[in-house]
């Protein structure tokens, strides 16, 4: 579905979430990306935490893969570079106060890095090649062994909640900063006469 279908289709869905007196107002194009990031990096560690508690749970080897990379790339995605959308990514430096929690992000991003987008060293993927020869016959050939780990161990699940729900905890706060700056940037200057300019009121049918 093209992205402005998409739009349309939130924008038909404001009215119903609309109460009281409240009216909704556009957000300058240079503003809205903030709270879009924000809002979509919580999207993403709501996943991973949901992910987690099926993980736990299942016993499926192809679902259990499915959620692991789910889990890595939802969670890698709010740390790495968004510079097509212009939106904020989350730093390492939340983690600052605390180590345990810095370590298991650590852990994950490797894997985001090195297992899951590319394919490079991680304890997660360990491989070995070797050449295989019949003396007799002087013949040969290449065998490869490889051993995947596509998943978390028990003991490591409730931190891994941790992670989440503090990284989640960090996400709100910045985003309530952002709409903080939003809204007094909006009313810094707003008129009266300004409101009608900034309503929307263009609501697909």
């Amino acid at each position: 579905m093209k992205r402005e279908i998409r739009e349309k289709l939130l924008l038909a869905d404001l009215p119903e979430q609309t109460e009281g007196d409240y009216i909704n107002l556009k957000i300058p194009e240079h503003l809205e990306p903030r709270c879009l990031g924000y809002a979509n990096m919580f999207a993403d560690l709501e996943i991973c935490s949901n992910a987690l508690d099926k993980l736990e749970k299942s016993e499926d080897e192809i679902i259990t893969n499915a959620l692991f990379t789910t889990i890595i790339i939802s969670y890698g995605r709010c740390f790495t570079d968004s510079s097509s959308s212009k939106t904020p990514k989350l730093e390492d430096k939340i983690f600052k106060n605390n180590p345990d929690l810095e370590n298991l992000h650590k852990d994950l991003m490797e894997m985001r890095h090195n297992f899951i987008a590319h394919r490079g060293f991680s304890d997660h993927s360990v491989g070995k090649a070797f050449l295989q020869i019949s003396p007799s016959k002087m013949q040969g050939s290449i065998k490869v062994g490889h051993l995947f780990t596509n998943n978390f161990s028990v003991e490591e699940l409730p931190r891994y909640k941790a992670l989440f729900d503090f990284t989640m905890l960090e996400i709100r706060k910045k985003f309530s900063k952002a709409e903080k700056h939003i809204v007094q940037e909006i009313f810094k200057d707003l008129k009266p006469g300004d409101l009608k300019r900034l309503v929307i009121t263009d609501y697909p049918q």
